[in-house]
């Protein structure tokens, strides 16, 4: 879409050997953050909501993947570095993402990177989900 978090204008990519190999979509967290009216909103991103709004203001990675073909060789550091600038240019004070826990490679490259662990809740199942346990929501402090 044009215009919102999930806009197309809010997505980058990272291309190698003449190939997407991976993308970040980020944006601009809401200060204050109003998680509205969650009976409203399905179960499933009910926990995601919550979560987000314990970072109001900060510059949100909504999503970073990088193609299994391609890891290990530096793109989701790049990626991470890509968001850390945009989020300057924001005038945003920290980043934040949230991540499965099931996840321990992705764990790992955040925690490298500088991102600690603030809040967790639980995943609420679906159909084909690929994750249970709980969701982390992870914030790096950029400072002045």
């Amino acid at each position: 879409r044009e215009a919102g978090g999930f806009s197309y204008r809010n997505t980058y990519v990272v291309e190698a050997e003449a190939r997407v190999a991976g993308m970040l979509l980020g944006y601009r967290q809401p200060d204050p953050y109003d998680v509205g009216d969650m009976a409203d909103r399905p179960a499933v991103v009910r926990p995601i909501i919550e979560l987000e709004a314990h970072a109001p203001g900060s510059w949100y990675i909504n999503a970073l993947a990088v193609l299994p073909e391609f890891r290990g060789r530096g793109f989701g550091a790049v990626l991470l570095h890509l968001a850390e600038t945009l989020a300057r240019d924001s005038e945003a004070v920290s980043l934040s993402l949230i991540v499965a826990e099931q996840n321990p490679r992705a764990c790992a490259l955040y925690e490298r990177d500088g991102f600690r662990f603030v809040a967790r809740r639980p995943v609420v199942a679906y159909p084909g989900a690929a994750h249970a346990g709980d969701w982390l929501l992870m914030v790096k402090d950029l400072g002045a």
